[in-house]
């Protein structure tokens, strides 16, 4: 079956969110007797008696302040007198109660947009004192629930009755007066209070017991209150809190032990103190939307919300030792590449030192031989005369002042073909000097000199020119 469920969110007047201006004292229980609504929450209360204020920041749709109204008209002017803006829009407080009453709303907004707002109330007070108890507002849903106090009204999923229970007219109270009837309650917290009802139907009747158990374990006996003929209505009467509990989900089961001549058990409401722990599970807290699950536990974190994510400590030392090692490793790889390269610029020109000559220190030089000369003429290479110690290796490219001069000449034979002669210029002194040989090494060196007429045609003429060798 599906229940309508809202559930509020209480701020007590002690909760350090509550940030009040003025001369503001703290009352404890002088106040627990006023009125037939019970004594103030936690039996504690804010008090003023001149001008002050107080405002408190909240995320919801519905906020109401409640307190002891206590007025004083006597002179045609309230005493005390309040305002009260959320988000400086004025929200209307409603005629003054003129009997003295707890837990009494002072002004209410309602119909909120669903989001953060600041609530502020502005006192002005004469002689009679102003008391704040409490804030009650409905949560948006991704409000967190971590040690929250919840305020669960009837009907809710989290409430089981068993048969014997029958709900009061035109209120949201339950009843039963049968014996051993229960209410199983699943929630995740560490405390709970149950706040009934004493209606003034049953004045004068004699006091009934009733238990509640914990997890299963031993049950614990508690007095089922009872009040003399002629009282009023007394609502929200706490009957038991339970002791301090563990962080996380509990079930409560409570069970009644009078009968239908004895004081019947009421439940109002209850009060959970929330508490969670890692290992427990979660149900929804809604703003008036249907739950349809009997056996969800009331939880600190909203199913509706984004998961709560705890902060952990992020390791900074590991995340810069990485960065500074990998920074190392790149820097590594780029020198390391450059020293690649400069040396395999440096190979490509390496100059020759007297370990790379023969022992009567000149160097031998082998032609290149091909093989279709091997039937012709052989052509006999320039080998100069190197000393060990006069050797440039900067041999200029075959450009302009050229060490090997090659003229190639066509004429036309008698029998129609095509020949070419080439030859070989002896080289001179001023020649040599240019290429960055020493003129005693040119002077003591003369290239020899050949000239043959070939017969070969223009296809084959790169297969029969061997190519000349140039000492580098």
């Amino acid at each position: 079956m599906s229940v309508n469920t809202v559930r509020r969110l209480v701020a007590d007047d002690t909760s350090p969110d509550i940030h009040y201006t003025g001369p503001w004292t703290q009352d404890v229980g002088t106040q627990d007797n006023t009125g037939n609504f019970g004594p103030p929450f936690r039996n504690t209360q804010h008090k003023t008696i001149a001008d002050a204020s107080f405002s408190y920041a909240f995320s919801g749709t519905l906020v109401s302040i409640m307190g002891t109204t206590q007025i004083d008209n006597s002179t045609g002017v309230v005493d005390p007198q309040w305002s009260c803006f959320v988000d400086n829009v004025q929200v209307d407080t409603g005629d003054p109660f003129p009997f003295p009453e707890n837990n009494w709303p002072l002004c209410t907004a309602r119909t909120l947009s669903d989001g953060l707002h600041v609530i502020t109330v502005n006192v002005t007070v004469k002689a009679q004192p102003f008391w704040f108890d409490q804030i009650q507002y409905i949560p948006s849903s991704v409000v967190p629930l971590d040690n929250a106090t919840i305020l669960v009204d009837i009907p809710d999923p989290i409430i089981r009755f068993s048969p014997g229970w029958t709900t009061l007219a035109g209120l949201t109270v339950n009843t039963t007066n049968e014996a051993g009837s229960t209410v199983e309650i699943d929630f995740i917290g560490d405390s709970l209070t149950w706040y009934g009802l004493l209606p003034q139907e049953i004045a004068g009747l004699p006091q009934s017991t009733a238990t509640y158990s914990i997890d299963g374990q031993a049950p614990v006996t508690f007095p089922v209150k009872n009040f003399p003929n002629g009282s009023a209505t007394q609502f929200l009467q706490k009957l038991f809190d339970t002791p301090t509990l563990s962080p996380g989900r509990h079930n409560l089961l409570v069970t009644h032990q009078g009968n239908h001549l004895t004081t019947p058990l009421y439940l109002d409401q209850i009060v959970i103190q929330n508490a969670t722990s890692s290992s427990s599970s979660s149900a929804p807290i809604t703003s008036g939307s249907s739950v349809t699950s009997p056996t969800s536990a009331i939880s600190g974190v909203s199913s509706s919300s984004p998961a709560h994510i705890s902060n952990k400590a992020v390791p900074v030392g590991a995340i810069v030792g990485g960065v500074l090692g990998g920074l190392a490793l790149i820097i590594c790889l780029v020198i390391g590449v450059l020293l690649l390269r400069k040396r395999f610029q440096k190979g490509g020109r390496r100059t020759p030192d007297s370990s790379d000559l023969p022992p009567n220190g000149t160097r031998s030089v082998t032609p290149f031989t091909h093989p279709m000369q091997q039937s012709h003429t052989t052509v006999t290479p320039w080998t100069p005369s190197l000393a060990g110690s006069q050797v440039d290796n900067q041999i200029p490219a075959s450009s302009g002042n050229s060490t090997s001069k090659t003229n190639l000449q066509r004429s036309e034979a008698s029998s129609g073909q095509r020949v070419f002669q080439k030859s070989h210029q002896q080289f001179t002194a001023s020649s040599m000097s240019q290429t960055g040989v020493s003129e005693t090494a040119a002077s003591s060196t003369s290239a020899p000199t050949s000239s043959r007429p070939l017969a070969y045609g223009v296809a084959e003429l790169a297969q029969d020119l061997p190519p000349v060798y140039s000492p580098r």
